[in-house]
């Protein structure tokens, strides 16, 4: 009996197996992903919340300092995914987004991230906003990117809606208040300098017109909201209605040379005529605590809103778009004159832009520097100063902006 015993205990185990097949992986990733499906499903009402925190925010803030992570974050998702069929790839993304089929196509020729690219693109557009970015992924099915987006949008819903404040707190002048704004016409919160975007483009992704032409807008005290041309006419009385002070907002761009000529223009652009508002004019000088901060972004945030830039053409102005400097003041002159070849070079960019039509700039030349500045070699060559009237001229100038009857004409002749 023992020897049976230990005969049993000596005998090989046997190994059961399965008679089921082995699981095919592709067939394993599929029920992964019907699984992964229907627990997002159930977070359907956490995206959707998230759709509606961020309706009002531009989708250009992915583009600032704070929205770099996020924005980092969901191009990694996307990108990664291989264009096919199977897959909701950048190009899905691109479509639902209102890209073009040649849009499209150009992206694929970038050696860039094609969601980045997809994304500037879209953000261009007046009224783009962080909900459509959020619409087109749950249309897409694409989780895992929500699912990553998710804090990051919302913290730059914290950051905008601050930076709203902070802008309305800053205005202490009439003519901030013509630059920054009290609040938009629309209620989207837009961050500073979303015009420049479209200069990081190619050509073939840039809108035309512009941004500034596709929405136009000045911001007045009050949100007092003067919208394009056309509205501008109709809106150059002055009504009862409490805050607005201008009916356009010009800059003066000038070199050291035309300091004192500009501050008379100035102080005649900003005189009542009648019943029709003045025009606010804006100078570099006179803001300088602010423009010191940072002078190039400040600028490039102004440019735009501008309803006209008015060069003061003097030898030193011509100068200085050499990169030659011209200061005949001393060491406390304007500011204005630094920055005269910077603005120019943004006049440039616009005129282009705005397939070479000018609408935007109206020089001025003194009455004793004429001769020498219409002969000069460069006004040949430069289209954005083609457009000029003598600084005696002023008020008729005036009057063609406001679009206005010029009753001081027959005054000035007989003076």
């Amino acid at each position: 009996m023992l020897s049976t015993m230990q005969t049993a205990d000596v005998e090989p185990k046997v190994k059961i197996t399965s008679l089921r097949p082995p699981r095919k992986p592709e067939l394993e990733k599929i029920r992964d992903e019907v699984l992964a499906e229907s627990k997002n499903l159930s977070n359907e009402e956490v995206f959707n919340q998230l759709k509606d925190q961020v309706r009002n925010i531009h989708a250009a803030y992915l583009f600032t300092p704070n929205g770099v992570e996020v924005l980092a974050d969901l191009c990694k998702v996307i990108s990664s995914t291989p264009v096919s069929f199977y897959y909701a790839s950048w190009k899905n993304l691109a479509g639902i987004l209102n890209l073009s089929f040649h849009q499209i196509g150009c992206i694929e020729q970038i050696k860039s991230d094609p969601t980045e690219i997809v994304l500037k693109t879209y953000a261009q557009h007046w009224d783009a906003t962080l909900d459509t970015i959020v619409s087109a992924l749950q249309s897409l099915k694409r989780y895992d990117a929500l699912s990553v987006i998710q804090k990051g949008f919302q913290e730059l819903e914290r950051v905008a809606r601050q930076e709203q404040i902070k802008r309305t707190e800053n205005i202490t002048s009439e003519i901030d208040s013509i630059i920054h704004g009290k609040g938009t016409s629309d209620g989207i919160l837009r961050p500073e300098h979303l015009s420049v975007l479209a200069y990081q483009l190619p050509i073939t992704l840039k809108l035309f017109p512009t941004i500034d032409k596709e929405k136009k807008e000045i911001l007045v005290k009050d949100n007092e909201i003067l919208k394009n041309e056309g509205q501008l006419q109709n809106k150059s009385i002055v009504t009862k209605k409490k805050g607005k002070k201008f009916s356009k907002a010009v800059m003066l761009t000038f070199a050291a040379d035309g300091e004192e000529i500009a501050r008379k223009i100035a102080a005649q652009f900003r005189k009542q005529r009648g019943r029709h508002l003045p025009i606010g004019v804006l100078i570099l000088e006179q803001h300088i605590d602010k423009v010191l901060q940072n002078p190039e972004e400040y600028i490039t945030h102004i440019f735009p809103q501008m309803s006209y830039i008015v060069p003061i053409l003097t030898e030193g102005y011509l100068l200085a778009l050499k990169g030659n400097s011209h200061h005949e003041g001393s060491s406390l002159s304007s500011i204005d004159s630094m920055y005269v070849k910077f603005i120019h070079d943004l006049m440039m960019k616009y005129y282009v832009q705005n397939n070479c039509k000018n609408d935007k700039f109206r020089c001025i030349i003194p009455d004793g520097h004429y001769l020498n500045i219409i002969n000069h070699k460069h006004m040949e060559l430069d289209p954005v100063l083609k457009v000029y009237v003598k600084e005696s001229e002023v008020e008729q100038l005036a009057c063609r902006m406001l679009k206005i009857s010029c009753v001081v004409d027959k005054f000035n002749r007989g003076a």
